[in-house]
């Protein structure tokens, strides 16, 4: 097949989707013209590398993407469906579409999603909106728990243009993606008849692999994530706050890393104890997965498959998570994981678990089995590629 995939930024192992897909496919042996976002610390030449990828790459400076929210503000346009939108990436979409034809278009994110509509302007191809999330729902938990005030006042102006948007592009695209039975339930609540599926997110299980016994730190505890997003801001706070002094009562030798790009001045003022690492941007998370003790993932708000939670799984490390963490996973407390509710029920998870490795091994090896059976990105983009061939058909 020739694919015309579009990204509103550059798909790299932190934007682990688009990047796995197109490999998957790049082996698979189809063609893929890639066009994307650059973001100053990746490079996707460097990063994916094919004969049969064309590499398409635009600059969009932030105050270009300020300018274009600004000028959304008198429309009923939500701020994230104009942010990425660029006038070259545009310009060219329009060139390549008339110079060559393709079986699908594959566009992500909100984002991303009016270069799809810019597509289906321009020719009758099989559009794939890869939403991943629905970001009405998670605009909706962000509004309610956030702890700042501003965040939330502007997720509650951003929800009602949102939730008006992805209702109105329920019914753009020939397949909608998301990556959760609960962001499916929204898409379909805003429009019933929304042709929406559910593509689990994957983990690359031959990278993200069990360590050797002995790589393995006792009482490490490691929560990881993109640290300048907010959610995760929220778990990290969360856990410094209200868990570890509950542990560190019971067991001083415990220690915590916070793993994750850029964490805010909330964050790196607790890098002063002892006891807790911030290390901001670091070269690869698998060193530190295999390291870790525990992966924790106390996440209070949030939507879709936490990629942070597949990983640590993958790597054999055994999670304690909030219900909402593995919400979108068929896993059972006990058995791949182990689930927590409230500060003091996540304390006595991680010491439980610190004081008896043998369950720590047993929790993490299913973790493993379960990821490789149900998650590998191999399998995820074989089932993507049927559904291209499926929406092609119908097309015809």
């Amino acid at each position: 097949m020739n694919i015309l995939f579009v990204v509103p930024y550059t798909p790299s192992p932190i934007r682990v989707r688009s990047f796995n897909f197109i490999k998957s496919f790049l082996n698979l042996g189809h063609k893929v013209t890639l066009l994307y976002l650059e973001e100053r610390e990746f490079s996707s030449e460097k990063l994916i590398s094919a004969e049969t990828l064309e590499l398409f790459g635009f600059k969009l400076p932030v105050w270009r993407s300020m300018l274009n929210c600004l000028s959304a503000l008198p429309s009923d346009q939500p701020l994230q469906a104009v942010y990425s939108w660029s006038k070259d990436l545009s310009k060219n979409l329009r060139k390549i579409l008339a110079s060559q034809e393709f079986d699908v278009v594959h566009v992500e994110h909100l984002r991303g999603a009016k270069y799809g509509l810019a597509v289906k302007n321009l020719v009758s191809i099989p559009i794939i909106w890869d939403s991943v999330d629905s970001i009405t729902l998670l605009f909706r938990q962000t509004q309610k728990n956030h702890p700042q005030k501003l965040i939330r006042w502007l997720m509650k102006f951003e929800l009602q243009r949102t939730e008006k948007y992805e209702r109105y592009l329920s019914a753009q695209f020939d397949k909608i993606l998301v990556t959760s039975s609960k962001d499916r339930d929204e898409f379909i609540r805003l429009s019933p008849s929304s042709p929406v599926e559910i593509l689990t997110n994957g983990v690359d299980t031959d990278y993200f692999s069990p360590p050797p016994a002995e790589t393995r730190r006792k009482n490490v505890i490691l929560i990881s994530g993109k640290m300048s997003y907010h959610a995760n801001i929220d778990m990290a706070l969360f856990t410094i706050n209200r868990i570890m002094p509950l542990v560190w009562k019971i067991n001083p030798e415990v220690e915590l890393w916070v793993v994750g790009k850029d964490p805010p001045s909330s964050l790196q003022q607790y890098s002063v104890n002892p006891k807790i690492k911030i290390t901001g941007t670091v070269p690869e998370m698998l060193p530190y997965l295999q390291k870790a003790s525990i992966a924790l993932a106390p996440l209070n708000y949030g939507a879709g498959v936490q990629n942070k939670v597949l990983e640590a799984m993958a790597c054999a490390t055994p999670v304690i998570a909030s219900p909402l963490a593995v919400s979108a996973l068929n896993v059972s407390d006990g058995v791949q994981v182990m689930i927590a509710e409230d500060a003091q029920h996540y304390a006595d998870s991680i010491l439980k678990m610190l004081s008896n490795p043998q369950l720590g091994n047993q929790i993490g090896n299913a973790g493993r089995e379960y990821v490789e059976r149900e998650h590998s990105w191999k399998k995820v983009a074989k089932k993507l590629e049927d559904l291209y061939r499926q929406t092609t058909e119908t097309k015809l």
